[in-house]
């Protein structure tokens, strides 16, 4: 099998064969090897195929970095009680998000206990490992942070503008 190209004035591969048929000019005798790194936009360098530069990708753009922020969730720190110590969730829509840790929230605030009646919470970790919050105060240490989080990731969303916040924060 015999492998042909053919080039424009800039080097630009315009054209490739591949078969038993021997080819005249213009076209060029390549090797299999060289013939095989054919993909669009390559260029002939006199000798072998140039791949095409690959762009590099922007960066992301503030607001993007802070939605990857809320996806990627809020490592806490408790000085109170460091069994609470871990990475949450506090993205919209998924189970023990925002919307869960809210609803908690509003609950403690209208009844002053926890939803299971109980006086302990257990609330999950991103990682899907549970942790106990020992108490509704302790609980809304960590929603007072998450929101706080949140809410500065939005500002940043919204307007493209800011400073990012701290994806770790220390709570009592």
């Amino acid at each position: 099998m015999m492998f042909y190209i053919q080039v424009d004035k800039s080097s630009n591969i315009t054209n490739s064969y591949a078969g038993p048929d021997e080819l005249a000019a213009p076209w060029i005798v390549v090797s299999g090897t060289e013939f095989a790194k054919i993909v669009p936009g390559c260029t002939w360098s006199g000798s072998e195929v140039v791949a095409p530069a690959i762009p590099t990708p922007p960066a992301p753009t503030l607001a993007q970095q802070a939605a990857a922020l809320i996806a990627a969730g809020l490592t806490i720190t408790s000085t109170g009680t460091p069994a609470l110590d871990g990475l949450y969730t506090v993205a919209s829509g998924i189970s023990f998000g925002r919307e869960d840790i809210g609803t908690e929230a509003q609950f403690i605030s209208t009844f002053a206990e926890f939803t299971n009646g109980t006086t302990t919470l257990a609330w999950p970790l991103k990682t899907g490992v549970f942790v106990t919050f020992p108490s509704t105060a302790a609980f809304l240490n960590f929603v007072k942070a998450a929101g706080q989080f949140y809410a500065a990731c939005q500002a940043v969303i919204a307007t493209g503008a800011g400073t990012l916040p701290s994806a770790a924060v220390v709570i009592p």
